[in-house]
């Protein structure tokens, strides 16, 4: 099951806002509390942050077997995890944030890669892979929560402003929601990652307008990285654009005549 990534004004550059906010004012190194920690499971919310800084709640139906260190238990049900500022509960709860941006995890159950992620999130705010001690000389790798979206796949929707959304390396689908939108299938990210994705998974975008919004394409492959390599990648199928990347992945532009796409005008190469 996919996830919903609801973009708000304080989040309409995704990743940016990951980065550039979020991460740069994440204090916070722990494991995070739950609430109500007092009372018998499920707990209601789990968080991580530093009263008055950005924070990170996570919100459903939470079994957590104490004293195992393996995460949350697949019995638990996820609703929603929200990024913001403002973090409020220290410790004990219950946890709020100025929300900037809400994923809605639509009711699943944790996996070990979502436990992982959870992991690298509280310390540090890591939100790729990475290293981290679990003892004294031990460290192992975590995956991170763009890890996670990979998996799952990924709806992203934007403001009724301009957005820029982007593609994990998973089956994302693209919702501008009006405004002059940037749909980005760039590997490196717009440089705000510190691993490179390796691909852009099978991408669609339900709401591209030739005239108003961009396609940004990054795939550090030399067969993709001229205009005319790119263009020669689509076809028209139906109604559709559909570019076919071979084992980058494909991007499906809904109700789009290929003859609109122009190089330099609405589709760009980073």
């Amino acid at each position: 099951m996919s996830v919903e990534i609801d973009l708000t004004n304080n989040s309409r550059d995704l990743l940016d806002y990951f980065k550039n906010t979020w991460q740069a004012d994440f204090a916070y190194n722990g494991n995070g509390s739950f609430y109500d920690s007092t009372q018998a499971q499920p707990f209601s919310q789990w968080g991580a942050g530093t009263n008055g800084h950005s924070g990170v709640v996570l919100e459903g139906d939470l079994y957590y077997p104490i004293g195992t260190g393996g995460g949350l238990s697949s019995s638990s049900t996820l609703d929603g995890l929200d990024f913001g500022h403002g973090y409020a509960g220290g410790s004990t709860g219950p946890f709020s944030v100025t929300s900037d941006l809400h994923i809605d995890l639509g009711g699943a159950a944790p996996d070990a890669m979502f436990n992982e992620a959870l992991y690298a999130l509280s310390h540090g705010g890591n939100l790729q892979q990475t290293t981290l001690p679990v003892a004294p000389g031990v460290s192992v790798p975590f995956h991170g929560l763009y890890d996670y979206f990979a998996e799952v796949g990924t709806h992203q929707v934007g403001t009724s402003g301009d957005d820029i959304l982007y593609s994990f390396a998973g089956n994302d689908t693209l919702t501008g929601n009006g405004g002059n939108d940037i749909y980005t299938f760039d590997l490196h990210g717009l440089g705000t990652l510190t691993t490179d994705f390796t691909k852009v998974g099978n991408d669609v975008v339900s709401d591209f307008t030739a005239s108003n919004d961009s396609l940004i394409f990054g795939l550090q492959n030399s067969a993709y990285d001229t205009y005319a390599e790119v263009l020669g990648a689509a076809t028209q199928q139906g109604a559709n654009t559909v570019f076919d990347f071979g084992t980058l992945g494909t991007v499906t532009l809904d109700n789009v005549n290929k003859a609109d796409l122009v190089g330099g005008t609405n589709l760009f190469l980073v």
